[in-house]
């Protein structure tokens, strides 16, 4: 992505966060962005359901799915993804999605990506022992 602004101004929303390849950052801006970005994220509180993170995305979305479809169209190099970083607390918990929030990210041509981590029992605090 050359420039992240052709994104917004196509979609007519404000991304989160959004930057282009080339651009400094880092630590006095000693390293450049290899790739673009455009992100959008929930504004939901992180203790909301995954589905309810992704259809308030896709409500602001899908009104501009036939422009998101054609500027994925325009260059083979772009692609669109729902990335989640998504902490379980035990190894076998079950995440579902309504095929509704399925058709509406295939809509947008959008993969699903879970970044998934196991939380770790010991990095919860531990009760303290009371002085008697």
């Amino acid at each position: 992505m050359n420039d992240a602004s052709l994104v917004t101004k196509l979609l007519g929303i404000q991304p989160t966060h959004s930057h282009n390849a080339g651009e400094p950052h880092g630590p006095g801006g000693t390293t450049t962005w290899t790739n673009g970005l455009w992100r959008l994220e929930s504004q939901l509180p992180e203790d909301q359901e995954l589905e309810l993170h992704i259809k308030s995305l896709l409500e602001k979305l899908l009104p501009a799915s036939d422009r998101v479809r054609a500027y994925l169209d325009s260059d083979p190099r772009l692609g669109a993804d729902f990335f989640v970083g998504l902490y379980i607390k035990e190894v076998n918990e079950m995440l579902t999605l309504t095929p509704e929030t399925m058709r509406g990210m295939s809509e947008l041509r959008a993969k699903l990506a879970l970044d998934i981590y196991l939380e770790d029992a010991s990095d919860e605090p531990k009760d303290q022992p009371e002085a008697e």
